[in-house]
């Protein structure tokens, strides 16, 4: 996918590509991390286990908080261009009402 997306099919928006690549990349961090634990011996160390586990919770944390602020942050943009755009259409018919007074 990460290929795909910066080679074939990038995102107009050079923001919208970091931001995705960025996720993509924690997520290929995910599967590799997946990968220490495939051939697993029951003769390992068990802090080694652990200590792997919580990196693939950290980076799906870390993941999900990511997504989250962008979110947040794309909602907010909204929200304000949303309020502008109101305030336009309000001074418009403010000013329409006094010409016709």
């Amino acid at each position: 996918m990460l290929v795909y997306l910066i080679l074939v099919f990038p995102y107009e928006s050079k923001h919208e590509n970091i931001k995705t690549c960025a996720g993509e990349v924690i997520i290929i961090g995910i599967c590799i991390s997946g990968l220490f634990l495939v051939n697993d011996e029951e003769a390992q160390i068990e802090e080694k286990r652990m200590n792997v586990g919580w990196w693939i919770v950290g980076l799906s944390a870390f993941i999900l908080v990511w997504h989250t602020i962008q979110l947040l942050l794309e909602t907010f943009r909204s929200v304000l261009y949303f309020l502008a755009r109101a305030i336009q259409k309000l001074k418009a018919c403010v000013l329409s009402n006094k010409q016709k007074l």
